[in-house]
């Protein structure tokens, strides 16, 4: 008789699980959230890097207050 199939996340679950017992720290670091968006096109991605990579005092951010 052949095993029962595994849900479908029931290996990333152990895999979490696994890591996270192995790295205590692992239940705290929140570098490693992943963020899902969807796409909104090239021009979109590019300006969502700008705005990320500018700091908030540089005169290249687009803050809402520093608009003319």
């Amino acid at each position: 008789m052949p095993a029962s199939p595994k849900p479908a996340g029931a290996g990333l679950a152990a895999a979490l699980a696994r890591s996270r017992m192995l790295n205590p720290l692992a239940w705290f670091d929140t570098s490693a959230q992943i963020e899902v968006r969807r796409f909104a096109g090239p021009a979109s991605f590019v300006e969502q890097l700008a705005t990320r990579s500018a700091s908030p005092t540089s005169p290249t951010s687009t803050s809402a207050g520093s608009r003319r």
